[in-house]
């Protein structure tokens, strides 16, 4: 209906209603009728508004199309526009660099009183004195926060450990940027590099180390405790300056 209405279209205000549409027809197709209009002076501020919200939709399966948009919009001569755009552009940076690609091993518990010694215990994927029975983590579906519950279930004062490994084409410093619902350990190549036991819901990147990557295969093993209610996490990896990575590899 939009291809033959965009045919037919000759008045700005149907061409404002084909633009108020397209944002809402969530594929790359919609993106390219939008970079026409965008072309049009008369619609200019109306393509770039729709464009920005249509490119936040596409971010999962057309990321670099998405930022190559919201790169373009920057350079409006609108300052409010321009403004959205950077917010956007910096927003897909972030989400292109998270890491949604895991094994994970549990649920892991503590018996008896003192529940939050589950943090501390050393269970077998980081001990290493037992074969782990890993499964790939199902549910991160592109989003930012991947949540445990939908693998594990919701029980309370539980570990789950998830590992990953970042192919790096050269030895680099990054920041490694993590969320987590509740405590959260992290390793780096079999090095602890981050602890925190803390009681909250999951904001990416709320927990941010400096690290360096080696040449080649780097693998990231994470250890996340539920204390109540929800249970997720989140990491990204990102150069220092808060900017994607260009040129990692996941393999799970």
């Amino acid at each position: 209906m939009l291809r033959e209405a965009i045919s037919l279209a000759t008045s700005n205000d149907a061409k404002e209603q084909i633009i108020d549409s397209l944002q809402r027809v969530v594929g790359i197709e919609s993106l390219a009728a939008l970079r026409k209009y965008m072309a049009d002076a008369s619609l200019r501020d109306e393509a770039h508004n729709s464009a920005i919200k249509l490119a936040w939709k596409l971010r999962k399966h057309h990321s670099d199309e998405a930022i190559a948009t919201a790169e373009q919009i920057t350079k409006s001569d609108n300052a409010a526009i321009a403004e959205r755009a950077r917010e956007l552009l910096d927003k897909l940076e972030k989400n292109r660099a998270c890491i949604l690609a895991w094994m994970a091993a549990g649920p892991y518990r503590v018996e008896g009183e003192d529940r939050a010694a589950v943090f501390e215990t050393a269970y077998p994927p980081e001990s290493g004195r037992k074969k782990v029975d890993w499964k790939e983590l199902t549910g991160a579906a592109g989003d930012e926060t991947i949540s445990l519950e939908d693998t594990f279930g919701g029980t309370e004062y539980t570990a789950a450990y998830v590992r990953t490994t970042v192919v790096s084409p050269r030895e680099q410093t990054v920041r490694l940027e993590m969320g987590s619902d509740d405590g959260i350990k992290a390793w780096l190549n079999g090095e602890l590099v981050h602890s925190n036991w803390v009681a909250r819901g999951c904001t990416p990147g709320e927990d941010v180390k400096t690290v360096k990557l080696r040449k080649g295969k780097n693998e990231i093993l994470l250890k996340i405790v539920n204390r109540t209610r929800g249970w997720s996490f989140s990491c990204r990896l990102t150069q220092e300056n808060g900017k994607y990575v260009r040129g990692l590899t996941v393999e799970p």
